[in-house]
């Protein structure tokens, strides 16, 4: 697979992304959504060309300017839009969540009616990870924090050279300054800020997980093999669609490090900790448990019988991943699929109109393809060096 064709899916499908979003919302304002949305999804290609063609160098100071630009730029959005007249109600989600647990309740169970007796539908390990912010009552603070988090992280790795796997180095995929400039002219991270959504946060979770887990496993650091094997049972327990990404990222480390039987091992560790909050859910209340099971609300955002054309979807691209490069995209197409699905298949129900514009489908969902897809340009980024991009 050529990188020039990578990097041309990548940004066609960056740029399709946030030409929906577009496309959605500006509806509400004019008749000419749709020619706006279309000269958007040029326009979006066109700027992310001329950025690739930019010699944009790995700086700390100017990631942090950055993470300080769109913290100041978030201030407004925030103000001007309240989270009790959000449509969007992701973030009560977290506080059905915990506010169920902390007066004793089933966690799952539906609890403000002012949004529709909606339930939980992440599962179990999200909210565990989302909880500091619930603590501090703002959740928006989770996606400018997990930037700030990934950039010192993969900022790190860089500075002090302390991962050696030259093909697999954290900091390979994640040029924090391109990055940055990336999502910082996306209406869909702007809208993940305004709405406090944490779908950023998930997917970058899992990009990190991935670069650093493979970096040790194929570099045979089998002492911390177990410990990730705990934060692959986490990760699979965020939402159920993000254990797709982790399973062909699983599938490569078997096959390029033979060790069957370790990761074996590793595969039951990850297998217990999947299960724990399911037990302990199950042991709070098994009639609630049935009823408001994690597992069967991640099935309305998209079907059992239609998950199962992503699943095979998912085994196809196994047979082609035949480098950590293909690890990445191939995650992000897995992720684009899953939400392409969800719309197809609420478009064939209901109607492309009430698909979109009535919110039957929540577009946000492609969200969690963007970090794999921007690590699959920077990745040539690492590999040019100072030569242009294009040039190719």
């Amino acid at each position: 697979m050529k990188p020039l064709f990578v990097r041309l899916v990548s940004l066609s499908l960056l740029a399709a992304i946030n030409s929906l979003f577009i496309y959605k919302y500006s509806a509400r304002l004019t008749s000419l959504f749709l020619p706006i949305s279309l000269l958007s999804f040029v326009l979006f290609i066109g700027f992310y060309w001329w950025l690739l063609n930019r010699t944009v160098k790995q700086d700390a100071l100017k990631s942090y300017l950055m993470l300080a630009l769109i913290a100041l730029m978030s201030i407004p959005l925030l103000i001007l839009n309240p989270v009790l007249e959000l449509k969007v109600d992701r973030w009560m989600m977290i506080q059905t969540f915990w506010d169920n647990f902390f007066s004793g309740s089933y966690p799952y169970a539906p609890r403000y009616t002012f949004y529709n007796q909606n339930v939980p539908a992440p599962l179990p390990y999200y909210f565990l990870f989302t909880f500091p912010f619930y603590l501090v009552r703002e959740i928006s603070l989770v996606t400018l924090f997990t930037l700030l988090l990934v950039v010192f992280l993969y900022q790190r790795a860089t500075d002090r050279k302390i991962h050696l796997n030259r093909d697999i180095k954290p900091q390979a995929y994640f040029h924090a300054t391109m990055f940055l400039l990336f999502l910082i002219v996306m209406p869909a991270f702007w809208w993940e800020v305004t709405t406090r959504s944490a779908l950023l946060f998930n997917s970058l979770l899992i990009l990190t997980f991935i670069c650093y887990w493979l970096n040790d496993a194929l570099l045979l650091q089998r002492g911390s093999l177990w410990i990730y094997a705990v934060g692959f049972g986490m990760l699979c327990g965020t939402r159920s669609v993000m254990a797709l990404p982790l399973f062909i990222c699983l599938v490569y480390a078997v096959r390029e490090s033979g060790q069957v039987r370790i990761y074996a091992g590793f595969l039951f560790v990850a297998a217990i900790v999947f299960i724990l909050p399911f037990a302990l859910l199950y042991a709070f209340d098994p009639i609630l448990f049935f009823q408001y099971n994690p597992l069967i609300s991640q099935s309305l955002v998209l079907p059992y019988q239609w998950s199962v054309w992503l699943i095979i979807f998912c085994f196809f691209l196994l047979i082609f991943t035949t480098s950590f490069d293909r690890v990445i995209f191939f995650s992000g197409l897995i992720l684009f699929a899953g939400a392409f699905l969800s719309l197809g298949y609420f478009s064939s129900q209901s109607g492309w109109n009430a698909a979109v514009f009535g919110s039957l489908c929540d577009i946000s969902y492609f969200i969690l393809s963007i970090p794999f897809f921007i690590a699959s340009i920077y990745r040539e980024l690492d590999k040019r060096e100072s030569r242009s991009l294009l040039s190719q």
